[in-house]
């Protein structure tokens, strides 16, 4: 008559065959969320890459308008040559002091929570574009509009004076932070880059790990079998 496997080895058999398997899903779900957090890191619409772009951004904005009054200050001029244009060009001047202010409150907004400036840095900026775009707003309309609307020719020209040296700190603010900013944000982009790679390299290895140990597994529950149809044929023999 033909002896049963032995309870135990059957346990023993499942037993390692299950402790395998746990560690084989962990090791894939270890693998699966370190390459969806890279993969979403560096995508498009990802953190890093959503740092870097603000950042290039920020240097589009910080040397063209609305951050950098030129359309506001060419109006200035063509007004001062052309008082009776003033009235025409005021709806277009709103505009652009609304325009200002608003993408001005949305750097300050945006930088507060961005990699790519200092807070410190930024408040210290945020405080000089904020000084002189309040300089040169208020000199625009209480100064030169408000000289045109008097008829008063030697305000008019004290204001445009003004204007023009206003406009021409603006240019030097802009020309010393774009090298600044130019730098930080190419080291972001290298730091985020190296990042990613890193991260991608792990990856890779831990694939490749998950690999060895789905092999191991595979050779350890084989012998596991075959060790007990041995034993069984032993016990069977007697």
């Amino acid at each position: 008559m033909t002896k049963p496997a032995p309870r135990s080895s059957l346990i023993t058999i499942k037993s390692a065959m299950f402790a395998g398997g746990l560690i084989l899903i962990a090791a894939v779900a270890a693998s699966g969320i370190n390459a969806y957090t890279t993969i979403n890191s560096v995508k498009i619409g990802g953190e890093t890459y959503d740092a870097i772009a603000a950042g290039k951004d920020f240097l589009t904005d910080i040397a063209f308008p609305p951050l950098v009054p030129v359309e506001a200050f060419a109006i200035a001029h063509v007004i001062d040559g052309d008082p009776g244009q003033a009235p025409a060009f005021k709806p277009k001047l709103d505009s652009l002091r609304k325009t200002y202010e608003e993408r001005l409150a949305y750097w300050e907004k945006a930088f507060a929570q961005s990699e790519v400036i200092d807070s410190g840095e930024w408040k210290a900026l945020d405080t000089q574009i904020s000084a002189l775009g309040d300089h040169f707003w208020q000199e625009l309309y209480d100064g030169l509009l408000h000289a045109i609307s008097t008829a008063n020719a030697d305000a008019q020209a004290r204001s445009i004076d003004k204007l023009t040296a206003e406009f021409g700190e603006y240019e030097k603010l802009v020309d010393g932070l774009l090298p600044k900013i130019t730098n930080d944000i190419l080291a972001l982009e290298e730091e985020h880059k190296a990042e990613a790679e890193a991260a991608l390299r792990h990856n890779t290895w831990l694939s490749i790990g998950i690999a060895g140990v789905l092999v191991l597994l595979l050779l350890a529950a084989l012998r596991f079998v075959v060790r007990s149809e041995e034993h069984t044929s032993e016990l069977q023999s007697h």
